[in-house]
């Protein structure tokens, strides 16, 4: 009976001793864990305003690209210049009023419609009402 009960309590400090090398090991990595969270949280912040910032600074360099190539494009397009172009390297000149002749255009091309059918067509006027 005796050796039972040595053997049961052996049993259960065994059973103890390792809940508690359980539970140290659960604490211990506890307290790692948060920390490291704590910094790769940091970092992770750290990381991701360095590359906002990047984006933002690059942003600013398009953002004046852009307006430079408008300034250019306007400057390029000023209808004076294309003007003293034209006629300089061009030689083109206004035509006279003589030289102008005005072009009537010419008649729509008429397609094809489903309503060309009679049947499409009496259709079509029953829903518009059309009494022609």
């Amino acid at each position: 009976m005796q050796q039972l009960q040595k053997k049961r309590s052996a049993a259960l400090f065994a059973v103890i001793r390792l809940r508690t090398v359980l539970l140290l090991l659960s604490v211990v990595a506890a307290a790692i864990a948060v920390p490291l969270y704590a910094v790769w949280r940091q970092v992770y912040i750290t990381t991701t305003s360095i590359a906002c910032r990047e984006l933002n600074d690059s942003l600013s360099v398009l953002n004046r690209e852009i307006q430079r190539q408008r300034l250019i494009s306007e400057r390029l397009s000023d209808n004076g210049r294309i003007e003293t172009i034209a006629r300089s390297s061009l030689g083109l000149e206004y035509p006279s009023s003589e030289r102008i002749m005005i072009v009537s255009p010419a008649a729509p091309v008429r397609r094809p419609s489903i309503f060309d059918n009679e049947f499409f067509a009496i259709l079509k006027r029953s829903i518009t009402r059309d009494k022609s």
